[in-house]
């Protein structure tokens, strides 16, 4: 398998550091950053092949991070998955109104953010 690059964005960091270390053990490359400003700059040189994006964020939060990823025609076939704690039925419509492609609701299992980042990346099976 060749090695996938997922950038993962979220302020809080600890849990930056716990996702990283997480996907990491599956086998995926990752791009921890802690802001969507930091975000937008960073995936002109990285070009993952997904981002995981908190979308309660400081100065930009993680629905403007998806508005300008999906408008600009070399980054919006990067698939988004918004992982929040907003976790209201509306949410999940913001986030795909947003330009996320999926929606995965903190506090999630190990195994479920596995399984949403897994189809989004249409990868067979999970990583070894």
């Amino acid at each position: 398998m060749s090695l996938e690059k997922i950038m993962v964005v979220d302020d809080q960091r600890e849990y930056l550091k716990w996702l990283s270390h997480y996907l990491k053990s599956l086998g995926w490359e990752v791009i921890p950053i802690n802001n969507g400003i930091e975000a937008l700059e960073k995936v002109r040189s990285v070009k993952p092949n997904l981002i995981l994006l908190d979308m309660s964020m400081p100065e930009m939060d993680g629905f403007e991070v998806a508005r300008c990823l999906k408008e600009d025609p070399n980054y919006r076939d990067i698939p988004i998955l918004a992982a929040t704690a907003l976790a209201m039925p509306k949410d999940r419509e913001r986030c795909l109104a947003a330009g996320c492609n999926d929606y995965i609701s903190k506090p999630f299992t190990p195994e479920d953010l596995a399984e949403h980042i897994t189809r989004l990346l249409a990868i067979p099976d999970l990583p070894a």
